[in-house]
């Protein structure tokens, strides 16, 4: 692996300084897996040691911070969100491996995004950009259009699943195994993990079979989540740290995080400034998902930090940070930084299932992946870029925004007229649901558009709203059993956590979120006749939302996936499923 090239905040700030362009024309969505809210340096302390995150202090510094910004509570349905621009409860609100399928339904009947819904991607080409995709994909698998390219990317490297080895691009999970598919060991050979990395561009589809390097040095050995069940309490976990057998990776080891972000800056690279094409890129790092995987360089840097867990989180944040900074400098580089708007969004709150076991913090706010709960669906997003109107630099948004508003938003910034889904349409497929921010967040207006969110839950159902007041409150209403119903310390995993237990909003909880952000007081049982109106608006809205929730039966997991992989892909999951 190339040693990382250091990016500092200085060297932000002042590309940040540059004058913008009138109309912005390239777009670079980053989309972080599994960020904690306290795992920004943004949301710490001042002098605090415990993150670094210098790239992205100095880009929301001189860009805009979204304050508010709202995903689902776990990965593939915010990313099926941000490629169709639907609320989850009207593409795909579960969180299944794609290794689904339902025979009896050509349409919706798999994991992930449905067959006959427009891509992000697709949205782009639109506008005449030349589109691209780096990273974690999980928004199925099926079929030929379910991958990046299908869905409107002109090159792309990516993987199918939830997550998967950093360095050897295993699915090491419930089912990443071929014993776990009926037949599947036999046409293998035995039980063996599959690996997970596909490549697309003008020539070829199919597994990137010569990027991984199978040598045994560059093997860290079995799926790590250090103190789940397989593994016990602190102590012990499996001893290495996180990366190959050495203290630093061999060379010849590949960190797949690595892979992407060399991934993006040739896609700048090779892009011509001169030409009226636009850029759009869409980059999902692995990181920060467990298994909690690190390159021991920066692992290194972390000695200060005890706890094994929030030591490895913590070093893969900075090694996202560095990243960040390598495509900022690519940008700066080609000419195209000055021209070009940057977003970023995690995909959910930081993970604290586990007793602290995937390393996140979303302190001081309640819950945390899996949960609907602000820890859970509130997330760190921000906007940056040299193309940025100046007025706006350095400010923070407090209004609501949400993962599938960057469908219209991207829309609005490339000129696209035409956003709606007409495939979808005429599938009798639920239709977008994306608000166009660009002007609130460029500063042309004062107020976010949109006025509510619905928080997704379960299979096409509602677990809550967040709904701001014409006064400039913000309220939220919750109902059902919600998970991790608790919070974290501000140094958090350490050694005494324990996740928190469940809580029933039952039949609602209330909370008025702008005074109260970490969801202590629950004013459901107000006598305050202003409250109990906003309450029961609230669950107008909820009930309202929950007459339209899409809930396809998208089948079981399907063993021919396995046998495909096996004996079509050379070893790697793919496609199976023959359109």
């Amino acid at each position: 692996m190339k040693p990382a090239r250091e990016f500092g905040l200085l060297g932000v700030v002042a590309l940040m300084l540059t004058s913008a362009n009138a109309a912005p024309t390239h777009i670079l969505a980053i989309l972080i897996d599994d960020y904690g809210w306290a795992d920004a340096g943004w949301h710490r302390p001042p002098g605090d040691t415990e993150i670094s995150t210098p790239t992205m202090d100095a880009l929301v510094k001189e860009g805009v911070e979204l304050d508010r910004h709202y995903v689902y509570k776990f990965c593939s349905p915010t990313r099926s969100a941000a490629q169709t621009g639907r609320n989850p409860i009207h593409v795909n609100s579960v969180n299944l491996d794609p290794n689904n399928y339902n025979p009896a339904d050509n349409v919706s009947g798999y994991s992930g995004v449905p067959k006959n819904m427009t891509g992000l991607g697709e949205l782009m080409k639109r506008g005449g950009y030349s589109t691209h995709f780096f990273g974690k994909w999980d928004c199925g698998m099926a079929t030929m259009r379910h991958t990046p390219r299908g869905r409107g990317y002109d090159t792309s490297l990516s993987y199918f699943h939830h997550m998967e080895d950093y360095w050897q691009n295993w699915f090491q999970n419930a089912n990443g195994n071929t014993k776990f598919f009926e037949g599947c060991s036999a046409a293998a050979g035995g039980d063996v993990w599959l690996r997970d990395l596909w490549v697309a561009n003008a020539t070829y589809e199919g597994p990137d079979v010569g990027a991984t390097d199978k040598a045994a040095e560059c093997s860290v050995g079995v799926y790590d989540l250090c103190g789940a069940v397989d593994y016990g309490p602190q102590g012990k976990c499996k001893p290495y740290p996180g990366f190959p057998q050495s203290a630093t990776a061999p060379s010849q080891c590949t960190y797949v995080d690595e892979t992407f972000t060399q991934r993006v800056i040739d896609a700048i690279k090779t892009h011509d400034p001169s030409s009226n094409e636009p850029l759009f890129i869409f980059w999902a790092p692995h990181a920060v998902h467990s298994p909690l995987q690190v390159p021991g360089e920066y692992y290194a840097r972390f000695a200060h930090i005890t706890d094994y867990r929030r030591r490895r989180y913590h070093a893969m944040v900075a090694f996202i940070d560095a990243k960040i900074g390598e495509v900022v400098a690519a940008l700066q580089d080609a000419g195209l930084y000055n021209s070009t708007v940057i977003f970023a969004s995690a995909d959910n709150g930081g993970p604290i299932y586990g007793d602290g076991s995937a390393g996140a913090n979303n302190f001081p706010l309640k819950g945390g992946k899996a949960s609907n709960f602000e820890g859970g669906v509130r997330v760190n997003a921000w906007v940056s870029g040299g193309a940025l109107p100046m007025a706006v630099r350095g400010t923070k948004k407090t209004g609501l925004s949400t993962i599938w508003d960057w469908w219209a938003t991207f829309a609005a910034i490339g000129g696209i007229d035409d956003i709606e889904d007409h495939t979808a349409k005429a599938a009798g497929l639920p239709p977008i649901d994306s608000i166009n921010l660009w002007g609130y967040i460029s500063g042309t207006e004062a107020t976010s558009p949109r006025t509510h969110v619905i928080i997704g839950d379960g299979n096409g159902g509602v677990g809550g709203v967040v709904a701001a007041t014409a006064t400039g409150e913000i309220w939220k209403c919750l109902q059902g059993l919600l998970n991790m119903a608790g919070w974290t310390s501000q140094i958090s995993p350490n050694a005494t956590f324990k996740t928190p237990g469940s809580a029933w909003c039952k039949p609602f909880c209330l909370y008025q979120i702008d005074t109260d952000p970490s969801e202590y007081v629950d004013l459901v049982n107000s006598t305050n006749s202003t409250v109990a109106a906003i309450g029961a608006e609230l669950r107008q809205r909820m009930k309202t939302a929950a007459a339209t929730g899409f809930r396809p039966s998208r089948g079981s997991q399907d063993n021919a996936s396995c046998i495909a992989a096996v004996n079509e892909w050379n070893g790697y999951w793919g496609p199976w499923v023959r359109e």
